[in-house]
């Protein structure tokens, strides 16, 4: 429990950082970001995911916020005992991680994320439900490899970043995925 909460704090800390470089008037992005950030540190999840939901609403293309909240989902869901209430939670964190990806589908760590979201999924969920979110892990690697063209990529704020070391990320993610999905012999 506490390296998932670890996990989820450190995200969050990088969200705000990302969410600083774009700046909105009223209740900027970051200022979502720090508000979801306290109420998760006072373990209020669900004020948190509403926050990030009631953000989304009015701002449908903000794939760092559905990221989060996406993180949040994850993470409550990993805490309930409730077989029904942690697969809803669980299948809702999924549909957010995939519109993350849609809002920035040419963003290779948006989709890096998004895979590793998917993996942390199957990877909590039950028997039955595991290799379908294995088979979007992949789906999100495999979106990713055109991505992963060059030695730098330019991100939408303008950044520059280093592909390289998303390249052997990637790879390391698609050993581990493959063994994942033979142990739970998903076809």
């Amino acid at each position: 429990m506490r390296k998932v909460l670890a996990l989820t704090l450190l995200g969050s800390i990088a969200l705000l950082i990302a969410c600083n470089r774009s700046k909105a008037s009223y209740r900027s992005s970051a200022e979502v970001a720090t508000a979801m950030t306290q109420e998760t540190e006072g373990r209020r999840f669900d004020r948190a995911i509403q926050i990030g939901q009631e953000w989304l609403s009015s701002h449908p293309d903000d794939s760092v916020h559905y990221h989060q909240s996406a993180r949040l989902l994850f993470l409550r869901a990993s805490i309930d005992r409730d077989p029904r209430h942690k697969r809803e939670l669980l299948e809702r964190a999924s549909d957010y991680f995939e519109k993350s990806v849609r809002a920035e589908p040419h963003d290779p760590i948006t989709v890096l994320n998004a895979a590793l979201g998917f993996e942390g999924i199957a990877n909590l969920s039950f028997d039955n439900d595991r290799c379908g979110y294995y088979v979007k892990a992949g789906a999100a690697l495999k979106r990713m490899e055109p991505l992963l063209v060059g030695n730098e990529y330019v991100l939408k704020n303008g950044q520059t970043i280093a592909v390289a070391p998303l390249r052997t990320e990637h790879d390391r993610r698609r050993s581990k995925l493959s063994d994942e999905m033979e142990k739970a012999r998903c076809r």
